[in-house]
């Protein structure tokens, strides 16, 4: 069994694109949702209330609500700059890291893998990190160790291919895990050691032009609501996140975050094979056009 695990927020149309691309190689989707951003901001459940444009998955989702982000911290978080204040029910400030929230909220993932069997495959990745179906022709590959896969970027829109505008390469992400549940530790503990796989101990297989990344996607309300409750809450200032600058980043390309990536807006058929165009092409407000 194939299981594809991933928090979301609010991405109901980059749902149903993953959903409909993974769907004949996945068994089981477990989808985190959280009633608090990581920001600790409230937050509707927007699957929840989107539910019925997802029927046709109703039996392949487990729906993991996570409603206690606060209870666990019980410490002080001092060691980022930005921290978050959180009254506990004994009336005592603790310090809150947006990071360790997240890491919290996406570890609630054990809640849906019940009853797994010991060699059952577990993707670990945020869901605008979406596997090609293709690397999943040689299970048997996947099924020896751990692996990670490694995504070309695209930003703001479907079409928008990010580069490095020094050198003119492409950016690639490594993101995604994939394990078998024996091997399973947590969310956490299997992304983290997928983003080292380049090192030479690493224990990971990397496997490339695994897949894409879709960041950013939405338009300027969308991505001003994302960058509030990120956990990157050094993007979140009076310079970076106001409508003119946004509005100025994404019809320029530049990246959230480092000036040196660029998107560069491009035709589907470009950069995608036939089939992820055909489905693109069903989302026209995801595509920026000339």
């Amino acid at each position: 069994m194939i299981i594809d695990c991933f928090p979301f927020f609010n991405e109901l149309d980059l749902l149903d694109i993953r959903l409909k691309l993974l769907d004949n190689i996945v068994d089981k989707v477990v989808l985190i949702e959280s009633t608090r951003t990581f920001t600790l901001s409230k937050k509707k459940l927007f699957y929840n209330e989107n539910k019925n444009r997802y029927k046709k998955y109703k039996d392949k989702i487990t729906h993991v609500i996570v409603d206690d982000s606060p209870a666990l911290f019980n410490k002080f978080f001092i060691h980022r700059p930005k921290n978050i204040f959180w009254l506990l029910k004994n009336k005592k400030p603790i310090l809150l890291n947006a990071h360790d929230i997240d890491f919290y909220q996406k570890n609630q993932v054990y809640k849906g893998l019940n009853n797994c069997d010991e060699n059952d495959i577990l993707i670990l990745s945020d869901l605008d990190e979406i596997p090609n179906p293709l690397i999943f022709e040689d299970l048997e590959t996947l099924k020896r160790g751990n692996t990670a896969l490694e995504l070309d970027l695209y930003c703001y829109f479907l079409n928008g291919k990010v580069f490095n505008i020094e050198n003119k390469k492409n950016i690639k992400w490594i993101g995604p895990s994939i394990t078998q549940f024996k091997n399973f530790r947590s969310f956490h503990d299997e992304r983290s050691e997928a983003r080292n796989s380049f090192k030479k101990d690493s224990k990971f297989r990397k496997i490339q032009n695994a897949g894409w990344h879709f960041t950013y996607l939405g338009g300027l309300k969308s991505l001003n609501f994302k960058i509030k409750s990120t956990a990157h809450t050094e993007l979140n200032t009076r310079t970076i996140n106001t409508q003119t600058n946004l509005k100025k980043m994404i019809n320029s390309g530049v990246f959230i975050g480092n000036r040196k990536w660029k998107a560069i807006y491009k035709p589907l058929e470009s950069i995608f094979p036939e089939y992820l165009c055909s489905l693109f092409y069903e989302y026209p407000n995801l595509i920026k056009t000339a």
